[in-house]
């Protein structure tokens, strides 16, 4: 075996032991435990996203019980289906160097930070990157050169799969509508009939989306659909051209370097310089740069997130990956290796913190401590009979329910600026003469609640108790003085 497959194989088992340890170690983040909050009262439609997350989760933590590995199962499973999703794609679209190709394409993967550390928690973003994987799969299977004897079934699937993605998240839509520009592109579905199979499988794909639409239409105003538009395009000022790079140095940080270099300068030749000899090259580098279009727009308009750009990545890598196995093998082959290095040593201070990174400012220590705090929370609940425990960010409360397993009422006050599914929840109607327990950061108050404040403690968050405190919160023991949530004075 050469340099490159030794080198590739070790990075790939050095990924897999470490992300199993992180996904072991590190502690429950918000958006898991948010999603778990959706599991337990399943939706056909939720306030932020497609209720995909939901389902999925709910069947794996049926399955393997509401620790670490039932929250995160799925997205263990999609990381492992993308690496060797990927690693055929590229082998199959590498004839002549086809370890290499295949290689390549692990190690966009794998230098990729989001890819590498950031799909190990239980979240919606690596079923919709398996989504991505088995897309390109498919069209890899299918159009490579001329159609193969199964393509006919290999674009059906790829349809469907694609557009039955969006019940995961809503950039499956912005990433299907690319797959489709490049195949108009190529004017493939009147050159080739059989590729017409393609939308047979979307049609197919709109009908497993047809129930959420249909709630989606019954929300109104208060759809994910609405939501996410006005996310997007309302709530913050426009930035402008400045988008341009902002989006630019996002997708370094989130594709790592040689990922978003081979996207940026080889995708659009890729669609430019398109032929009908190799349709999967237009299809997959469409779809992933009508994504970074998108994701353009977005932080044009005043939005995005990290996180938006890496499905582009997912989708097009079995075709950026013998790209560079073509013509810049050795240099790339190097990136690749460096930046999978530094994707493990985030790994693994993921799993074991090491790194001199201030505490309050480490992303792997954004639900640390929170257990413990619900565990004192819950005896201190106890202790004087209260009703709820209530906090201010739908993000703490989701933490609290998923460390109390929901053996305590949580409950979200609803006047943080961004809405969630919690203002769809029904709250329980709290009277004056009930005893509560308030929970805020310091130095937050929360004027809604008025009563009398029996007890007060401050309580330090940690992720270990050597360590200093991430930072300070304080529990109220509340006896109300005037009702919330339908309850009278």
């Amino acid at each position: 075996m050469s340099f490159t497959g030794r080198a590739t194989g070790a990075v790939l088992a050095l990924l897999l032991l470490l992300g199993l340890a992180a996904a072991s170690q590190l502690p429950t983040i918000q958006d898991e435990a948010y999603y778990w909050t959706w599991s337990r009262a399943l939706a056909g439609t939720y306030y932020d996203h497609p209720p995909g997350i939901a389902w999925v989760m709910a069947g794996s933590t049926a399955i393997f019980g509401d620790g670490w590995f039932g929250l995160r199962a799925p997205s263990i499973l999609s990381v492992i289906a993308v690496l060797a999703l990927s690693f055929d794609a590229g082998r199959r679209r590498s004839p002549r160097a086809p370890i290499l190709g295949g290689c390549l394409c692990v190690l966009l993967l794998s230098g990729a930070p989001m890819f590498a550390v950031g799909y190990w928690p239980g979240t919606h973003d690596p079923l919709l990157g398996l989504a991505s994987a088995a897309f390109a799969w498919l069209v890899c299977y299918a159009l490579s050169g001329a159609i193969a004897p199964a393509g006919g079934k290999a674009l059906l699937g790829a349809g469907f799969v694609l557009v039955a993605a969006g019940i995961l998240k809503h950039s499956a839509a912005v990433l299907a509508l690319g797959a489709l520009l490049g195949a108009l592109r190529l004017r493939l579905f009147s050159r080739d009939p059989r590729s017409r199979t393609a939308l047979l499988g979307a049609a197919l794909g709109l009908l497993v989306l047809t129930p959420w639409l249909l709630a989606e239409r019954a929300q109104g105003a208060d759809s994910s659909i609405a939501f996410q538009a006005a996310h997007v395009f309302s709530e913050r000022p426009t930035r402008g051209p400045i988008a341009i790079l902002l989006t630019v140095g996002s997708m370094i940080a989130t594709l790592g370097p040689l990922g978003a270099a081979a996207l940026l300068l080889l995708g659009p030749g890729r669609i430019y310089r398109a032929n009908a000899a190799d349709p999967a090259e237009a299809i997959l580098c469409s779809a992933g740069l009508t994504l970074v279009v998108f994701c353009t727009i977005a932080v044009w308009a005043g939005s995005g997130e990290s996180n938006w750009p890496m499905p582009a990545l997912v989708i097009s890598a079995p075709v950026l990956g013998p790209l560079l196995a073509e013509r810049w093998a050795r240099s790339s082959v190097a990136l690749g290796l460096v930046s999978s290095l530094v994707c493990l040593v985030l790994l693994a201070h993921a799993a074991w913190p090491f790194l001199p990174v201030r505490i309050s400012r480490d992303p792997t220590a954004r639900g640390a401590g929170f257990q413990a705090m619900s565990q004192a929370l819950s005896q201190l609940a106890g202790q004087y009979q209260a009703r709820a425990i209530l906090t201010r960010r739908y993000q703490i409360a989701s933490l609290l329910r998923y460390h109390l397993r929901d053996q305590r009422q949580v409950v979200e006050l609803g006047t943080q600026r961004r809405k969630s599914q919690y203002d769809r929840w029904k709250k329980p109607p709290l009277c004056p003469g009930d005893t509560v327990i308030l929970l805020l950061p310091e130095k937050e108050v929360a004027t809604e609640v008025v009563g009398e404040v029996v007890e007060e403690l401050r309580m330090p968050r940690m992720r270990r108790a050597s360590e200093p405190a991430i930072d300070i919160w304080v529990a109220k023991v509340v006896r109300l003085g005037a009702g919330l949530y339908g309850c009278g004075s």
